[in-house]
């Protein structure tokens, strides 16, 4: 065993015999394997705190003395949480992974977490604060994973705004006597046109 720092390591021989592992160095298995029969030791359960990574080499075989073949090396590691951002012109967009909080600007593209996870860690970024002026929706696509040796991450944010048109009026002649119509149209970035009718009543002259 080499490299290891963390705790809680256990392995397994042919999917029965535990072993906890406590350091570095040699390891024995409780259960003696008999001349002839076979081996395959493996990973049930990595170290923690902090986490790591290991690999097994030289783990499976037929046993014709004593094993000394088997070799776990341990290994760790963090990657960022990078972070691409689109269509943002608004400020105040705050997200989250967990305890840790990034602010994006309205100029800022690309970038990442403050803190990187280790490897076998979770991460899930969310959006804890909209931007305004403009006001904006932002949606987070590809934001949840676990952290994987030798992968990126790359979290995407989109954004979109609503703009408004000036309100228009009309007046059309009613029998019941004249009333003031208001049409007040948004649209979304890649939505269609809506309108909302708002009416007031108008007195009638004397």
């Amino acid at each position: 065993m080499t490299g290891m720092t963390g705790t809680g390591m256990v392995l397994q021989n042919n999917g029965a015999d535990s072993l906890t592992v406590n350091g570095n160095g040699a390891f024995t298995f409780k259960t003696a394997v008999a001349k002839g029969g076979t081996f395959s030791v493996a990973v049930s359960t990595p170290p923690s705190t902090p986490t790591q990574t290991c690999t097994v080499s030289g783990g499976s075989g037929t046993a014709s003395a004593n094993v000394t073949s088997v070799q776990i090396t341990c290994s760790t590691g963090t990657v960022a949480i990078g972070v691409n951002v689109a269509g943002l012109s608004g400020t105040g967009l705050v997200l989250q992974n967990g305890t840790d909080f990034l602010t994006i600007t309205g100029t800022t593209t690309t970038t990442q977490f403050k803190n990187a996870i280790a490897f076998g860690q979770t991460y899930n970024v969310t959006v804890s604060q909209q931007p305004i002026s403009p006001a904006q929706t932002c949606t987070v696509t590809n934001g949840s994973g676990t952290a994987t040796q030798g992968v990126t991450i790359n979290v995407q944010v989109t954004c979109s705004s609503w703009n408004y048109f000036p309100l228009a009026a009309r007046f059309p002649a009613t029998p019941a006597g004249n009333r003031i119509y208001f049409a007040k149209q948004r649209r979304r970035q890649s939505d269609h046109l809506e309108e909302r009718h708002l009416y007031f009543p108008h007195a009638r002259s004397r």
